[in-house]
């Protein structure tokens, strides 16, 4: 085979080892990606959950603060009671029974606007969870599309190899397809000379 042959095939092999690497390296790029794309999913879910757990938090502590000032206007309602009885006063009707009413009215507008304020904490919580879902949501197609990217550069690389064998192959130019079928006809036909292999039929 003549120099000009072989550095023809040398360059085609390059050439295709170097169309292979680039297509399993950005293959192995992609790979990584899609790896921190689906940790970076499992986090915000995580999150996502987190933030929906505040909700029962808020509603947790507005039931808490309920409680407590239902004590309060059951103690304020007592020691009303107690001093209208001190000063033998009857607190079942006049003044003393809207003075009762109006205490026991305030305490019941305290308790809703408690109760309101744990249902705005809590929808605040799910809302901030449902966009914390969507970034999940978002990520997960991140990784989705990085496996996807994945397969195709290998699949690129394989091509591109194949493609850059038979390109240099088969150009006229450099002749190196006839030089290789010439050269394997002559191992096959057992040629002195032809090859460092011997051929003996």
């Amino acid at each position: 085979m003549d120099p000009l042959t072989i550095l023809a095939l040398g360059s085609t092999a390059l050439t295709s080892i170097g169309k292979l690497a680039s297509g399993f390296g950005g293959s192995s790029i992609a790979k990584l990606q899609e790896g921190i794309a689906n940790q970076n999913t499992a986090l915000l879910n995580q999150k996502a959950s987190d933030e929906a757990a505040e909700g029962k938090l808020s509603f947790d502590q507005s039931a808490l603060d309920q409680s407590r000032t239902m004590l309060q206007v059951n103690r304020t309602l007592g020691a009303e009671t107690g001093s209208f009885t001190a000063r033998n006063l009857d607190p079942s009707y006049g003044s003393p029974l809207l003075l009762e009413g109006f205490s026991a009215s305030q305490g019941a507008m305290d308790m809703a606007l408690i109760g309101a304020k744990g249902e705005m904490g809590n929808a605040d919580a799910l809302l901030t969870a449902a966009g914390t879902r969507a970034q999940a949501a978002s990520s997960a197609g991140q990784a989705a599309g990085f496996g996807a990217q994945a397969s195709s550069d290998v699949f690129t690389g394989i091509v591109g190899a194949g493609t850059a064998l038979l390109n240099g192959l088969g150009n006229p130019k450099n002749g190196v397809w006839s030089n290789l079928t010439a050269a394997a006809k002559a191992i096959g036909q057992g040629v002195p000379g032809s090859s460092m292999f011997t051929w003996s039929p």
